[in-house]
Formats: structure tokens, sequence, C-alpha cells
């Protein structure tokens, strides 16, 4: 019974993030169609990512972590009279990540709190916008994360009775 439970949870999962990824994708590209409008910085800051080191099993001891450094730059744009405000540099990433903050800091000092800066932002959706419209690597893995978790439920569900028939036999 656990192991079908398990197995249609990755199903569930799996159609969750692959609807999700071709969802993504085709904002994705319809990004690159978005309206530009000219919209001003209203903040810069150099934000840190930290990647959490792994465990070796055979000594238990843990790599060190990895911080990788990025400027996040807040902007407002105007539609219709409407004032937005956002941060998003691209679909599905931030902007250049750095290993060494000062390469963060110089990339963040580029820009000056109310310097013009070009917004694009969906036509029907005036509050999503993005400082970057074009398609960015990061958009492609929710998609084949589902098919993997879908393609792995699939396989547990066909070989359920087979696991459940070893198990009983005391393999």
């Amino acid at each position: 019974m656990f192991i079908k439970i398990t197995a249609i949870a990755l199903i569930v999962f799996g159609l969750f993030f692959a609807v999700f990824g071709v969802y993504f994708l085709i904002l994705g590209v319809s990004a690159e169609g978005w309206t530009p409008v000219e919209g001003e910085v209203t903040s810069v800051k150099v934000r840190t990512d930290v990647s959490v080191g792994t465990v070796n099993p055979q000594t238990r001891m843990s790599t060190a972590s990895e911080n990788r450094y990025y400027a996040e730059v807040g902007y407002a744009w105007t539609v219709d009279g409407q004032r937005y405000t956002g941060d998003r540099y691209r679909l599905g990433e931030t902007q250049e990540k750095f290993l060494d903050r000062e390469d963060a800091v110089a990339a963040a000092l580029k820009y000056k709190n109310g310097m013009p800066i070009t917004v694009y932002y969906q036509a029907d959706h005036p509050s999503q916008a993005v400082l970057n419209p074009s398609l960015s690597v990061g958009a492609f893995v929710p998609l084949p994360m589902g098919l993997l978790l879908l393609t792995c439920g699939w396989g547990l569900i066909r070989a359920a009775p087979a696991i459940e028939k070893a198990l009983a036999a005391g393999h």
C-alpha cells in the first residue's frame, strides 16, 4: 500500500510541475513580446544566495556551503496611470550571480536610485514585469522535473505488484 501511495504522490507532484513547466515556458516565450515602458530604479541591493553543502555518507563530514552574490534592482513603472513596483530581472532567474561579492557590488553600481530603466510588462497583466524579457535557462527546469516525477511514479505503479510480491516473499 505504501508503494502505491508513494507512486500516486510522485504522479501528482509530477503533474503539477509538468503543467507549471508548460505554463512557465509559454510565459517565458511570450515575455519576449512584452510591452516596454520607461520606469525608474527604486532600490539597489547586493543579495546573497547560499548553496547548502552536502554530507559525505562515508565520513559524515559536510562540505562547505558556497555563496553566490547578485545585484537586486527594485524598480517602478506606470501603466494607464497606475504605478507598479517589482524586482524581477528575468523569468526563471535573478540577475547574473557572482562568486565574489565585489563583482556583485560592481554590477550594482551600474544602477542608481531614480535612474530611468526600461521595464517590460505583460500587456494584459501590467503588474507582471521584467527588466530582461529574454527566455532564461531557469524557465526550462520545471517541465523536465515534472516529467521525471511522472515517469518515476508511473514506473513505480507498474512495478508495485512485483515489489510487493518480493517483499512478501522476504527478498
